[in-house]
């Protein structure tokens, strides 16, 4: 069965070491694709997601505007990024491992998540839906995300491992909100 993906509703987080020390938190606010989950079989599923670039957020809008900028997601030439997967494998109570193509400008790597599934309901609000959870650590460096700035006490201002959070809502067609 195929659901999209409600990008009104779905979100993803990012995470990522600032100054060699602390982490700084973002979210992507623009996300849509589909999601054709077969309950029968996980394994024969398959998800795909793009990403608009442009709607990256960690508020604080110089930050921001430097993540859009051609030293980090350059938007200008590249507004989306994608995932695209490749295999589904169940590994019990609801959770899964999902492998697939992760492209970010010109790179594409492929990405593991471990997935919580926590199933579909429905109500007369909002009709069929379901939700995933999904985590995954990525390299930045890896998909051309390269920039970084030496800091006085040493190291440097930008960690290079990406911590990511999806947390992936779907509907049928007639319910799917479009996020601003």
């Amino acid at each position: 069965m195929i659901w999209n993906i409600d990008g009104g509703k779905s979100a993803i987080v990012f995470g990522v070491k600032h100054l060699m020390f602390s982490t700084v938190k973002g979210r992507f606010h623009k996300i849509s694709g589909m999601v054709d989950w077969d309950e029968e079989n996980p394994a024969n599923s398959i998800i795909e997601a793009t990403v608009d670039t442009g709607s990256i957020q960690t508020d604080d809008k110089s930050r921001d505007k430097h993540l859009r900028s051609e030293d980090f997601f350059d938007v200008k030439h590249y507004p989306y990024m994608t995932f695209k997967s490749t295999k589904v494998k169940p590994l019990g109570h609801n959770k899964y491992r999902l492998i697939g193509n992760m492209t970010i400008k010109t790179v594409t790597k492929e990405v593991t998540f471990e997935v919580d599934y926590a199933g579909r309901k429905s109500n007369a609000f909002e009709g069929n839906f379901s939700a995933f959870r999904a985590t995954a650590q990525i390299n930045r460096k890896e998909f051309g995300l390269v920039w970084n700035a030496a800091i006085e006490a040493g190291g440097v201002a930008v960690g290079d491992q990406i911590k990511i959070e999806l947390l992936i809502n779907t509907a049928r067609e007639s319910a799917v909100t479009v996020a601003a």
